[in-house]
């Protein structure tokens, strides 16, 4: 599969992909995820150098639900919205991420398995301050 840019378009593109593949393939990919979450994002998405290293930074309590949520919608081909803010530089300093998800399951009665919801993915950048060292001034 080729890689996408990171951005809300190639977000949407890798999804509509996806999607057409055959449920075994696709359960495959949703594995992937799960399993080896950083591997799949740099093997299906164009991200540089800092971005991988935000990706491996990302707080090891919040990423496991991330991961989750993520292949869990990718395997009920359910739509997966990333709000990408556009950063205006280079650094990832200051990059926030959080998702929210309406994501759910049920098993049983006439219906059987259904899964619904969708998960947004959102990355925003705060204004990061450098402040410069106050010396005292020297008589």
């Amino acid at each position: 599969m080729k890689k996408f840019p990171f951005t809300n378009a190639g977000f949407l593109a890798l999804q509509h992909d996806l999607y057409n593949l055959s449920d075994e393939v696709l359960k495959i990919e949703a594995d992937l995820v799960l399993n080896y979450f950083d591997y799949w994002m740099d093997n299906h998405f164009e991200l540089s150098h800092n971005q991988l290293s935000y990706l491996k930074a990302i707080d090891p309590r919040a990423k496991p639900l991330l991961i989750f949520n993520t292949s869990f919608a990718i395997q009920n081909r359910l739509p997966i919205i990333l709000n990408k803010a556009r950063n205006s530089n280079d650094s990832e300093q200051g990059k926030i991420i959080w998702h929210k998800s309406t994501l759910s399951a049920s098993s049983g009665g006439h219906t059987g398995y259904k899964a619904s919801g969708t998960l947004e993915i959102n990355i925003a950048y705060q204004l990061v301050e450098i402040h410069q060292p106050v010396f005292a001034k020297q008589f």
